[in-house]
């Protein structure tokens, strides 16, 4: 129930059984398009992320091929969709975008937009969003507008942080990648004789 429930809220196909946190979550989901792109090394992060996640990032990612780069904001607190694309174009083995929306600093940003700025590149880099998942009963989700990879922090739907927890990291992606997703994925299935 847990999975699908995700899965719909991000307009995914699929979702594991969670992550750590939400910050984790976006580092695997870096991870996962490196190793699903397989043409670059280089990742865009807005900065409109959230400065903790960054943080894991860049600890994850110190010795590793990745290298992590910065895209400013624009005037109006989000990304500029064609000045992304202009720097991923420039930048030519960029391997993923990753953005948070509503970002850091509250603002939503356009993915359809970026999306299709994307798109329009010689080789266009995978999507991660890293949303906030009551957002998402109010706005569009990831998935709808062409996010790869759709990862957050799960705190927010209610539990209770006791202990410094429970916090988990939530994970979704396209049906495409599965083999690639991190962690467990929980199914049901039948066997030949047609028993649960």
């Amino acid at each position: 129930e847990y999975q699908s429930m995700i899965a719909r809220l991000c307009g995914m196909e699929i979702s594991n059984a969670s992550m750590y946190d939400g910050a984790t979550a976006l580092a695997e989901a870096v991870l996962m398009t490196y190793a699903i792109h397989q043409k670059g090394t280089r990742i865009l992060l807005s900065a409109g992320i959230h400065p903790e996640h960054r943080q894991v990032l860049e600890t994850y990612f110190r010795h590793h091929p990745v290298r992590l780069e910065t895209v400013p904001l624009g005037p109006n607190g989000s990304i500029d969709p064609a000045a992304l694309a202009r720097r991923a174009a420039e930048a030519g083995d960029v391997f993923a975008v990753a953005i948070q929306s509503p970002n850091f600093f509250g603002v939503l940003e356009d993915g359809k937009a970026i999306r299709s700025a994307l798109d329009g590149t010689a080789a266009p880099p995978l999507l991660i969003a890293s949303v906030d998942p009551i957002s998402l009963a109010l706005v569009e989700p990831p998935g709808a507008w062409g996010a790869d990879v759709a990862v957050g922090d799960g705190q927010s739907l209610g539990n209770e942080p006791y202990f410094g927890g429970p916090s988990f990291g939530f994970f979704a992606a396209r049906m495409a990648h599965v083999r690639k997703v991190p962690g467990r994925i929980i199914g049901e299935t039948r066997d030949r004789d047609g028993r649960r």
